[in-house]
C-alpha cells in the first residue's frame, strides 16, 4: 500500500508574522501612535476651504487662451462669477485686450456691467488704458452710450475726465454732450471736467456740438459752468449759436442768446440770422436774433 503523503501549509511561520515579542506589527504601530512616535503618526489632509456658491474650482492651467477668453467672455456677459475665476489665476486684467486694444474693463464699461466694473477696479484693471485704435478709453465708452452708474464708478477710480482720444481729440464731456446725455455731463462737471475742451479736427467745444443737435438742458448746464458761447470753430468758424440756428433750435438760440452769446459773429455761412433766413426757419427765431430789443 502506498502511504499518503502530508501536504504543508505554505503559510509563513508565526514567528516571522509577528514583531517583537511575538505581537503583530499592527498592534506595535498602534501603541507607538498612542506614545506619540512621529515615525507611525498619522499625517492629517489638508482640507479645502469651501467656495462661494456657484464658484467652480478653478482650473490648473498655463493655457493664455484659455484665460484670455474667459475674461473677455465674462466682461462682455458681465459674468462676475468668472471674473472672481481669473482673479484665482492670480493674472492682470490689464495685459489682456482685444485686436483694437478693448481691454476687459473698457468691455464691461461699454455694457454698462456695473457689477463687472467693480470686480475688474479691484483687481487693479487702469480705467484710463485706452483702445488702441482710437484711444477711447473706458470712460469715453461709458459717456457716449450714457451709462450713469458705470461713468461714476470710473470717475471715483480715478478716470481722467479730460483724456482725449486719438482719433479727433474728443473727451468723454464731448460725447456726453454730444448724445444729449444730461446726467453724465453733470457727473463729469462735478469731477472738474473742461467744458471748453475742445475737439483737435474742428475746434467744436461741447456746448457747440449740444447746440448743433439742439440738447437744451445740457446747453444750459454747460452755461452755468462758464461754457464759452462764442467758441469758434477752427474749420467753419461756426458759434454755438450759428449751429443752433442752422438746424433751427429756436429754443436753443434764446437761450444763447440769454448767455451772452454774440449774433454777430460771422461764419463761412454767414451770421446766425444770414442761416436761418436761408433755411427758412421759424419768425420767430429770427426776431430773436434780428431786434435787439425782442424779448428773449
Amino acid at each position: 500500500m502506498k502511504t499518503k503523503q502530508k501536504s504543508y501549509s505554505r503559510r509563513r511561520p508565526t514567528h516571522k508574522r509577528r514583531g517583537k515579542r511575538g505581537k503583530s506589527k499592527r498592534t506595535l504601530r498602534r501603541k507607538n501612535r498612542a506614545k506619540g512616535n512621529r515615525k507611525y503618526r498619522k499625517t492629517k489632509k489638508k482640507q479645502k476651504t469651501p467656495r462661494a456658491a456657484g464658484i467652480p474650482e478653478p482650473k490648473k492651467t498655463t493655457d493664455h487662451k484659455f484665460i484670455y477668453e474667459l475674461i473677455m467672455k465674462a466682461a462682455v456677459d458681465g459674468n462676475t462669477n468668472d471674473i472672481a475665476t481669473f482673479r484665482d489665476y492670480g493674472e492682470d486684467p490689464n495685459n489682456y485686450s482685444t485686436a483694437n486694444g478693448a481691454t476687459p474693463l473698457f468691455l464691461a464699461a461699454q455694457q454698462g456691467h456695473v457689477e463687472a466694473v467693480v470686480a475688474l477696479l479691484d483687481l487693479n484693471a487702469d480705467p484710463n488704458q485706452a483702445r488702441t485704435i482710437d484711444g477711447s478709453t473706458p470712460l469715453f465708452i461709458a459717456a457716449q452710450n450714457g451709462h450713469n452708474d458705470v461713468v461714476s464708478l470710473l470717475l471715483k477710480g480715478n478716470a481722467d475726465p479730460n483724456q482725449t482720444n486719438s482719433d479727433n481729440g474728443a473727451t468723454p464731456m464731448f460725447i456726453a454732450a454730444q448724445a444729449g446725455h444730461l446726467d453724465v455731463v453733470s457727473l463729469l462737471l462735478k469731477h472738474n471736467a473742461d467744458p471748453n475742451q475742445a475737439t483737435t479736427t474742428t475746434g467744436y467745444t461741447p456746448i457747440c456740438v449740444a447746440s448743433e443737435n439742439g440738447h437744451i438742458e445740457v446747453v444750459s448746464l454747460l452755461l452755468k459752468h462758464n461754457a464759452d458761447p462764442d467758441k469758434v470753430s477752427t474749420t467753419t468758424g461756426a458759434t454755438p449759436l450759428i449751429n443752433a440756428a442752422r438746424n433751427g433750435h429756436d429754443d436753443v438760440i434764446k437761450v444763447l442768446l440769454r448767455g451772452g452769446a454774440d449774433k454777430f459773429v460771422k461764419s463761412i455761412w454767414g451770421t446766425a440770422l444770414d442761416v436761418a433766413e436761408r433755411n427758412g426757419f421759424c419768425e420767430a427765431c429770427m426776431w430773436a436774433l434780428d431786434d435787439p430789443k425782442y424779448e428773449l
